[in-house]
């Protein structure tokens, strides 16, 4: 993969000692050649990632300048592989290619369009060698009560034609290294490998690179998958194969936890991994959340444990949201909190019931062509202000999410 892409550059430069860079600096200032991710001083004794410069020279330095200083000479430099972005190589092969996608932990998570699906070996692959992060592409839609999905590997360190070819010999492999574990089913019929030399060729066709990888597998299945994932300083345990999470949230999340005070009581009653009910518990706050996925639960546990927090100031239900919510009527509870944007609003009516003042933060979608505040009251029987609903983002061309923010008194 890293012989796919190369370019060498000529360009200008004074030769230069370290001693003597200062006055050099000075004497060309108007003429310094700038270029993008290129430094305009070179240091020949250090590898600069991504770049080689060709031209021989005796000094330390080389100072880069435009083609109109009399003291300039041709330079080469070599840009490899490493020095391109992700974005870079796949703009090689794609006038349009793909931008989008989460990392979680260690995991990069797509959503490819289909007119990418034939290549998704190729962009998997690439987005691996850029960053060494498992590269995973969601199938299908969320389909079930835990609000997972069903994911299939496009880029790994095991995923070449080489250890491919190896493992084709049976119709089936299973893999497992350290948290992850994936089955790869191959094609039918004997397989003849293609030949590439990656050495003699600058870029490699479209029509070559579809076949690379996909001649080989007809599908590689995911069956267990954990990272931990970093976000404002706490460690979230994230089992993707059978929880739920979204980084596109992170933001939202900052600024409920504005919102919160220490010693108050955070309720949760979606709370998945713990994205909102760590943030709070770390901040000083009572909490008592709940999810209905028992992985869920068991990751959330462990999360506590890996940040070192307070286990005795947050409670950890696995319950029927309703069965929670009846539960925890009699206590005295500050923030409510509602994170299942599909259905969120019909639990609002559970609280009516509660007497004591409490903050409801509630997120959920609304088809665009709809009025917000109406579906609020056809959902809740409850009328509310413009002011308590906002714009959060678009999920897709046709639905919005909102957030629901109001107090009781």
């Amino acid at each position: 993969m890293k012989y796919f892409l190369g370019e060498t550059i000529e360009v200008f430069g004074i030769p230069v000692n370290e001693n003597d860079l200062k006055q050099k600096l000075n004497d060309h200032k108007d003429v310094l050649l700038k270029l993008e991710r290129i430094p305009t001083i070179i240091n020949l004794k250090k590898n600069t990632k991504g770049l080689k410069i060709l031209s021989q020279h005796s000094t330390s330095h080389i100072i880069l300048v435009k083609n109109i200083c009399k003291d300039a000479f041709p330079v080469k430099i070599h840009k490899d592989f490493d020095f391109y972005s992700a974005h870079d190589i796949l703009s090689v092969y794609f006038s349009n290619p793909p931008s989008s996608f989460e990392t979680v932990g260690n995991v990069i998570h797509l959503n490819l369009k289909e007119e990418f699906l034939p290549y998704k070996y190729l962009i998997g692959r690439i987005l691996y060698e850029k960053t060494s992060l498992l590269v995973i592409n969601k199938v299908g839609k969320i389909n079930n009560t835990y609000r997972n999905f069903d994911f299939e590997v496009i880029g790994d360190n095991w995923l070449d034609l080489n250890k491919l070819n190896e493992l084709s010999k049976s119709k089936e492999s299973f893999i497992e290294e350290d948290s992850k574990t994936f089955t790869i089913k191959y094609k039918p019929g004997d397989f003849k490998p293609v030949e590439i030399n990656f050495l003699n060729q600058e870029t490699l066709s479209k029509k070559i690179l579809k076949s690379y990888e996909n001649i080989l597998v007809d599908e590689i299945s995911l069956d267990k998958l954990e990272t931990v994932h970093f976000e404002n300083g706490l460690k979230f345990v994230v089992d993707i194969k059978n929880c739920y999470w979204c980084s596109k949230l992170q933001e939202e999340r900052r600024l409920l936890l504005q919102k919160l005070n220490k010693g108050e009581v955070f309720c949760d009653v979606f709370c998945g991994v713990g994205p909102m009910a760590l943030p709070a518990l770390k901040k000083g706050c009572f909490v008592i959340c709940n999810d209905l996925n028992p992985e869920a639960v068991r990751c959330l546990k462990e999360s506590v444990a890996r940040n070192k927090l307070d286990h005795s100031r947050i409670k950890i239900y696995n319950l029927d949201a309703v069965e929670f919510l009846d539960q925890v009527r009699d206590l005295k509870i500050d923030h409510f909190f509602f994170n299942l944007p599909e259905h969120s609003l019909e639990y609002l009516k559970y609280l009516k019931a509660i007497t004591y003042p409490f903050e409801v933060h509630c997120y959920f979608f609304c088809n665009d062509n709809w009025n917000v505040l109406n579906y609020i009251f056809e959902i809740t029987g409850d009328h509310f202000k413009e002011d308590q609903v906002s714009f959060v983002r678009k999920v897709s061309p046709s639905k919005n999410m909102y957030k629901l923010n109001y107090s009781k008194n």
